[in-house]
């Protein structure tokens, strides 16, 4: 089944180019602050803060996606989405063990995801300020600080061409191996002696040959 074996391949692949070209390029750009804990002056003090600080690091950044952090970027912006559609364009993450919290913004424009990643680290700083609890001197225990600020990307994150069409041919490979099997079992033509004498289950007592020679001359 060699021929329906490339074709499926060749199909397979030439709808993963095709919709790798077809994809809107998008641009990620990052911004980063650092969370610190004001819980003392000694080691100890100084341990359990950090502690502390990874600890609502998760809260953190849940926070970063909510109406309370999205709607000013909103206005600031001039965007016409709301909080919801303007999450999917975020990507909040913090490496395990840290008190850092990452902003990753997706857009069109390189400049406009840079603008939003930014928007959105200030606004969450803002907000870390409002949340954190007071100490017994009124000052706040948890605060922020931006430690990288988002640049203009100057190439797209996506579509990523060679992975597009790595998976393609991968996936071309398995269906043109499925497919070939499907029919190697769907098959009931009789090939070979030995298939014609199980089905049989006579004795084979000749067989007709065949000469591709021409034999005119």
């Amino acid at each position: 089944y060699w021929r329906s074996i490339l074709a499926t391949l060749f199909v397979t692949v030439a709808l993963a180019a095709g919709v790798t070209i077809l994809q809107r390029p998008v641009y990620t750009a990052d911004a980063s602050l650092f969370l610190t804990v004001d819980s003392g002056g000694t080691a100890g003090e100084l341990s359990q803060g950090a502690t502390y600080a990874e600890r609502t690091v998760t809260s953190y950044v849940q926070v970063a996606t909510s109406a309370m952090v999205l709607q000013p970027v909103i206005e600031e912006l001039g965007l016409d989405v709301s909080p919801q559609a303007l999450a999917q364009r975020l990507t909040i993450s913090s490496p395990a063990s840290t008190q850092i919290i990452t902003v990753a913004a997706a857009d069109g424009s390189p400049d406009q995801a840079a603008a939003l990643a930014n928007a959105v680290t200030r606004t969450l700083l803002g907000s870390v300020d409002e949340l954190s609890p007071a100490g017994p001197d009124g000052r706040k225990l948890v605060s922020a600080t931006i430690i990288e600020d988002a640049t203009a990307p100057t190439s797209p994150s996506a579509p990523r061409p060679v992975t597009n069409l790595a998976l393609g041919l991968l996936a071309g490979v398995a269906l043109a191996g499925g497919q070939a099997f499907v029919r190697s079992l769907l098959d009931t033509r009789i090939r070979t002696a030995k298939e014609l004498e199980q089905l049989s289950g006579l004795p084979l007592l000749a067989s007709v040959g065949h000469r591709s020679d021409d034999l005119t001359g």
